[in-house]
């Protein structure tokens, strides 16, 4: 009886686990699109100051 008790909470754990580690990674993934997105926002913003500068 105590075993199988102790193998549900095994997989109830493992289950949980997974998910979590899932959610992480997605977040990670929406981080990293994130950063990519300010990254490329400021490369535009530079490349439109610096065509100011040229054409003054």
């Amino acid at each position: 009886m105590g075993f199988i008790i102790l193998a549900g909470i095994v997989i109830y754990c493992l289950i949980h686990s997974e998910a979590i580690y899932e959610a992480s990674e997605r977040m990670r993934q929406e981080a990293e699109a994130e950063n990519i997105k300010s990254k490329v926002k400021l490369v535009k913003a530079l490349a439109n100051h610096n065509s100011i500068r040229r054409s003054k």
